[in-house]
């Protein structure tokens, strides 16, 4: 898990990850999947990124992120962020996985609410505390990380889960559906497009970084199964500064009303 960027979900020949249709039980066993990607093209078959790994490549890139990220056309991060506003309330708990530097949106968050993010890179959060001071940051894995039940009024998180293996996906959507309030949001993006796992040895010229995810129907069925009601998601076209094109699913997902 790291901060958030704007790379996990590639539709470009060449750069970008492979398509397929998967059903709910191939995602859920999807651990243990034969792994493809276009991507794995340009640098071979015995590459293999690990978590720290990809800790590791934010923190080399925490000075000069911002600005890589700002440039990718149209930026969408503010505009689903700004959803939140339609279900909590001003002063109410938000959680923000993969918060990165806290820009743009932990900024934006942080001046409404009682905000807390998380990211696994010191480098990324030592920019984000400078930048916003008296906000709480946590260093931990978004995997790792905790909260009471029942505790927070929403979660965010864009471009970062693709980061971690889609088999720990449906663990994760089931711990962020645990600490929503009934009513609560889960507020993101993830791949649209099915990919085992995409590698790259000198991503952004930092260093190695890897993406996992799956289609849109797998991720819907995810979204369902651990509680949430997704009340709008949409696919949307970008475009990265090196004119590598992705098309995450965006979506707003509520968690279901309990007794």
């Amino acid at each position: 898990m790291c901060a958030e960027g704007h790379h996990v979900h590639r539709a470009k020949q060449g750069c970008c990850s492979a398509a397929f249709r998967l059903s709910r039980s191939t995602a859920l066993n999807a651990i243990s999947a034969d792994r493809y990607s276009p991507r794995r093209r340009e640098i071979g078959h015995s590459v293999r990124v690990q978590q720290g790994d990809v800790s590791g490549t934010y923190d080399r890139l925490a000075s000069r992120y911002d600005d890589w990220s700002a440039a990718v056309r149209p930026p969408l991060r503010e505009l689903w962020a700004q959803k939140v506003d339609e279900w909590v309330a001003p002063g109410d708990p938000v959680v923000e996985l993969g918060c990165g530097t806290g820009e743009p949106v932990g900024r934006r968050l942080s001046e409404r609410y009682e905000y807390e993010g998380v990211d696994a890179s010191e480098q990324m959060l030592a920019k984000a505390r400078t930048a916003l001071p008296g906000v709480s940051f946590t260093h931990a894995d978004m995997l790792s990380v905790e909260f009471p039940a029942r505790s927070i009024s929403a979660v965010v998180s864009f471009y970062a889960i693709s980061h971690i293996p889609r088999g720990s996906h449906a663990r994760l959507f089931d711990s962020i559906a645990s600490w929503l309030r009934s009513g609560g949001v889960f507020v993101g993006n993830l791949t649209s497009r099915d990919d085992p796992e995409s590698v790259e040895g000198h991503w952004l010229d930092a260093g190695p970084m890897r993406w996992s995810g799956f289609d849109e129907r797998a991720n819907l069925d995810l979204l369902t199964q651990a509680g949430l009601s997704v009340v709008e998601h949409e696919v949307l076209h970008q475009i990265e500064p090196d004119g590598c094109e992705i098309d995450p699913m965006w979506f707003v997902a509520e968690r279901i009303a309990t007794p």
